[in-house]
């Protein structure tokens, strides 16, 4: 009885050594990179019933760092990069807003890491300059679950529309766990000691 009551204790203790490794996870900006490149190929039906020659981007600031990329999708449309005014029918793409969320962090077992929901969301606009000018907006995002342990991993310090703010872990499962290890432990040794002296 009490070796399986020993074997029990341990099998509970170490339950999630090997089970909660971290995976490399795609950083919040190659994510990004991924929803721009999914809504271009989306819209591109959009652009060929218009039959839009010309692109150009507003992209600036903080998200200038996206307007070679999506140049460079636009140039696998077919599409040229407008160099006057008069050149039509145009099409021009613009990011509004990119936000990224996480979720309360949950935990996987009773001894096993946080996870988190993680939403990366682009929103912003096409205008298509034809006959006749057409706005469209969209909303585009993606949800995923990472380990709380990665977060400083998956932004960018210099790029502040990657980072979001990041709930704090429940305090009373951080002081529990110690005091259940230190008892299941101590109930370890006793048990051993107890084991053998039979």
């Amino acid at each position: 009885m009490k070796k399986s009551l020993l074997f029990l204790l341990i099998a509970i203790l170490f339950n999630n050594s090997y089970t909660n490794g971290t995976e490399l996870q795609n950083s919040n900006l190659q994510i990004t990179f991924g929803l721009l490149e999914k809504l271009i190929k989306v819209e591109k039906s959009e652009l060929l019933s218009l039959n839009a020659k010309y692109f150009t981007n507003s992209l600036a600031g903080e998200y200038s760092i996206f307007a070679n990329f999506v140049s460079a999708k636009f140039d696998e449309l077919g599409l040229k990069r407008q160099r006057q005014i008069t050149e039509t029918p145009n099409v021009n793409f613009n990011v509004n807003r990119i936000t990224v969320s996480y979720s309360s962090p949950e935990k996987r077992g009773f001894f096993g890491d946080y996870f988190i929901e993680r939403t990366v969301l682009v929103e912003g606009s096409f205008l298509f300059d034809s006959d006749k000018i057409k706005n469209e907006n969209f909303s585009v995002s993606k949800t995923d679950t990472i380990s709380y342990g990665t977060i400083a991993s998956i932004e960018e310090n210099s790029l502040p529309f990657t980072k979001g703010n990041v709930p704090e872990p429940p305090q009373f499962s951080s002081l529990i766990e110690p005091i259940i290890v230190l008892t299941s432990a101590a109930a370890i040794v006793y048990l051993f000691f107890s084991v053998r002296s039979k």
